[in-house]
């Protein structure tokens, strides 16, 4: 090894995987788009449910309150799965390059 060459940077940790990104700097943060659909996912169905008309069919009546967070989580569970596939597509364009 001559004094330009420089070391391999990719080390390896004690798990056997190598740290730093797998691809030419490209990645995708996870957190960031999960999070980011859970975020909207629940405003957007807190403020379905404040636009929507009052539902008190079927015998089963809840307060404001906890109509308005049982359609906001659910909304959060949809976004949160709706932005895992965004990030699953951004990966695999990002892969192709």
């Amino acid at each position: 090894m001559g004094s330009t060459d420089s070391p391999s940077r990719s080390t390896s940790e004690p798990g056997g995987r190598a740290s730093g990104p797998s691809r030419g700097g490209l990645s995708v943060n996870w957190a960031a788009f999960i999070g980011l659909g859970v975020v909207l996912g629940f405003v957007l169905g807190g403020l379905a449910h404040l636009l929507a008309p009052d539902a008190s069919h079927g015998g089963v009546v809840y307060g404001a309150r906890t109509s308005i967070l049982f359609i906001a989580a659910f909304g959060a569970l949809v976004g949160g799965l709706a932005g895992g596939l965004v990030g699953v597509v951004v990966d695999a364009l990002l892969s192709r390059r």
